[in-house]
């Protein structure tokens, strides 16, 4: 008799909670927008598997009410009849263990982890398709003054891969301002004039020579065929034998009465052939520089550009 009472009190409660409010929210809005699964609002993969578990819940727990309203009438008019009041309490708890399935297993896993309920599918970083690649060293001058080459050896990019890698900026620019990029390039300025019985192309035999613009008579830090580079020139004004240092300024500047000579043609056109080659060059630049910790030796550029 008790089960009974309480069934009947549960079905009374459940009915008069659907006659008193679904009036009430049907009255509250003129408009129901439900968003059904594939509905436009449902952008992503993850926001339609959502939007179809909303309304499986919504659809699951009308059916679920309506089925325990349907067992609660089977329960009352079955009054005397054991299997029918037996099947009328089926079909109650049923529909009892359906929701708590349900409302469970969002319970479960709200306590196991909240991100497991976040369908939102991972944002991915873009990739990048471009690389910088150093080309062979043939690019031409730079039009800007102290603008970091755009290809080559000396991009910021590719100086950042070397020991001038903290200053790679400063040091495109200067390598931009020297030689615009172009590691075969020689100096128009900086030059001596060949020793008697000897020859350069155009009857000027460069001092500075490359990226960086380094003088071999005084700066090539590494041997070539077994000597220094400074060894194969000589002051002119007093004659062979003695080994002339170029500083930027005279006697190796200017435009005729060069006092520096070339006395070892062969040395100096494998200095030169050496000072052309970009890792050789920016390799004595690191040395020079101290790995970019000294911008004596290019001060005057480091000036120009406002390094």
């Amino acid at each position: 008799m008790f089960k009974r009472k309480t069934l009947a009190s549960l079905f009374f409660f459940l009915a008069s909670a659907f006659f008193i409010f679904v009036p009430a929210l049907a009255s509250a809005s003129a408009t129901i927008n439900v968003n059904l699964p594939g509905a436009a609002s449902a952008t992503s993969p993850g926001g339609w598997v959502e939007q179809f578990y909303q309304f499986a819940l919504m659809i699951a727990g009308v059916l679920a009410f309506g089925v325990i309203i349907y067992g609660g009438i089977r329960y009352m008019t079955s009054v005397g009849n054991p299997s029918g009041e037996e099947e009328a309490k089926q079909w109650i708890w049923a529909a009892l263990t359906g929701v708590l399935l349900l409302a469970g297993a969002y319970i479960i896993l709200n306590v196991i982890n909240p991100q497991l309920l976040n369908l939102t599918l991972p944002k991915l970083s873009a990739i990048s398709t471009t690389a910088s690649v150093a080309s062979p060293s043939t690019a031409a001058p730079s039009t800007s003054a102290c603008a970091a080459p755009n290809t080559g050896n000396c991009t910021v990019a590719s100086l950042q891969q070397t020991c001038l890698s903290s200053v790679a900026t400063q040091f495109a620019g200067i390598c931009g301002h020297e030689s615009g990029g172009a590691a075969t390039i020689k100096s128009g300025s900086d030059y001596c004039n060949p020793a008697s019985g000897q020859s350069c192309p155009g009857g000027k035999c460069t001092a500075s020579v490359g990226l960086f613009q380094v003088n071999l008579t005084n700066s090539w830090k590494q041997t070539v065929d077994g000597q220094n580079c400074s060894a194969a020139f000589v002051n002119g004004s007093t004659g062979a034998g003695q080994a002339v240092h170029c500083s930027g300024k005279s006697p190796c500047t200017g435009s005729s009465g060069q006092a520096c000579q070339v006395s070892n043609v062969q040395l100096y056109n494998d200095c030169v052939a050496a000072a052309q080659n970009a890792a050789a060059n920016i390799s004595v630049t690191c040395q020079l520089s101290n790995n970019g910790s000294n911008l004596g030796p290019w001060k005057a550029d480091a000036k120009a550009c406002g390094f």
